[in-house]
């Protein structure tokens, strides 16, 4: 695997929560995730903690929601999560993201999330 790294912005500003998802178009290699932090920033991980993804070409999710609140059904106050991005970024059958990761140390993908 080697090293991806990269920024997801929504309308020109950067997510500030949320994981970023590459599903690989063989159908054999693992899904391979990274979580978004707070300045929009991503490390992916296959195996191990911020490892990377093997070289090939992925078809990419975002997936970016509010905290809920409460137990549905219990609490009185429950509130479900809300999305912050568009549903088609979630959905694997509806994004239109995709990545192609290189074999090489150096893997900088931005993802670019409009409305």
């Amino acid at each position: 695997v080697y090293p991806v790294r990269g920024i997801v912005t929504y309308q020109g500003k950067p997510l500030s929560t949320g994981k970023v998802a590459f599903h690989h178009t063989d159908m054999k290699s693992p899904l391979v995730v990274g979580e978004i932090d707070s300045e929009g920033r991503f490390r992916l991980s296959t195996r191990q903690r911020n490892d990377g993804a093997a070289p090939g070409e992925y078809r990419v999710t975002v997936t970016s929601m509010t905290p809920g609140k409460g137990v549905e059904g219990i609490d009185k106050d429950y509130q479900p999560p809300k999305p912050l991005i568009p549903l088609k970024y979630m959905r694997l059958d509806e994004s239109p993201l995709k990545a192609t990761v290189e074999p090489r140390d150096d893997n900088d993908i931005p993802i670019a999330l409009t409305p």
